[in-house]
């Protein structure tokens, strides 16, 4: 669902009453009221704990994101026109926000989310809102190569949750359990296939990637390599990816080859640290004196998170002039490059 940094300032109270201060008494809740922004129409979804809690989130903490992502659907989905009916990929979608968005300003969404919890609450999401037919659902994770998830917390939709993987063929990478898992022993097992982003949008019309919403919990490298195709043929406009390189190493990546395969993709694109506005360059380290004045603080009741990402947003060098993103964040974060 994001970062775990944020150019939000530090929460006042605590988290209980930040999550309540939604408001819990509807039964349902408007996303558009929630996150404060103009939608062409009410999308509702259920008002339970946890998606008042990623409302909350996304308000107050990663509020950059939403004024972002609304920009950029606000004009891309319009200035398409319906005969070509751009995407919104969003890969690890949760309970679909995002998706959900990006359908109701007339996009079409094809949103990938391996847990069952979550994939249940996208598809009501989409009934309930009359937007299905411009929502395609994929319970897969996006991958390189081809592997296979092993889900044991089955009765959860987690923002954040990470998954061991065990590999199908010699040539992919077997990825280790964590240790901090914390599994629900009552919820079956389920397995889950991976799929690339190549492979999932070879079928069909060659509709333009307006956006591409990667939120995988330290698995994005991999991840974006399952899209060199669709990079190199120029389908992708534009990318949000939230960089954890500190569990790259649970993927068998270090940061320098991460940071590599990053500026071979992406290295000729506009790009930016979403909450600073401030140039991100994929030649230079993420660590050390330099890489401190990228980070976003953020202290939630008064202490830091340990762990440090990036919410990376790139565009393509052919629209980057023009773009309706960049405007977003130069209005937001006066003062700030993002060019």
């Amino acid at each position: 669902m994001g970062a775990l940094v944020s150019c939000a300032a530090s929460a006042a109270a605590p988290w209980d009453r930040n999550i309540d201060r939604i408001g819990s008494g509807p039964r349902e809740l408007n996303i558009s009221a929630a996150l404060a922004i103009g939608l062409p129409r009410d999308v509702l979804l259920p008002n339970t704990r946890d998606l008042r809690w990623m409302a909350m989130w996304l308000r107050d903490y990663e509020p950059q994101h939403i004024v972002l992502i609304a920009a950029v659907l606000r004009t891309g989905c319009v200035q398409h026109g319906e005969s070509q009916s751009p995407l919104l990929v969003d890969s690890g979608a949760n309970e679909g926000t995002w998706s959900l968005l990006a359908a109701s300003f007339g996009c079409n969404a094809v949103a990938v989310e391996p847990q069952p919890l979550c994939v249940q609450r996208l598809l009501q999401g989409a009934s309930r809102n009359g937007l299905s037919s411009r929502l395609a659902v994929h319970r897969n994770i996006l991958w390189h190569s081809r592997a296979t998830v092993t889900l044991r917390r089955t009765n959860a939709c987690s923002g954040t949750e990470k998954f061991p993987v065990r590999a199908t063929d010699k040539r992919t990478t077997t990825f280790p359990v964590h240790a901090s898992y914390k599994l629900a022993a009552a919820a079956p097992e389920h397995t889950v296939e991976s799929i690339s982003l190549d492979e999932l949008l070879a079928t069909g019309a060659a509709a333009p990637v307006l956006l591409w919403h990667v939120d995988v919990e330290g698995a994005e490298m991999g991840v974006l390599r399952s899209a060199e195709g669709l990079l190199a043929a120029g389908r992708i406009e534009r990318v949000l990816i939230e960089l954890q390189a500190e569990r790259w190493h649970a993927f068998n990546t270090t940061a320098a080859s991460g940071m590599e395969l990053g500026r071979s993709l992406l290295g000729s694109w506009t790009c930016v640290i979403s909450c600073t506005g401030k140039p991100f360059r994929w030649h230079l380290p993420l660590y050390g004196s330099a890489a401190k004045r990228l980070r976003c603080d953020a202290r939630l009741q008064g202490k830091p998170w340990v762990l440090y990402a990036y919410d990376v947003y790139c565009v393509h060098p052919a629209l980057a002039a023009g773009d309706a993103g960049l405007r977003a964040l130069r209005r937001l974060l006066p003062g700030r490059r993002t060019r």
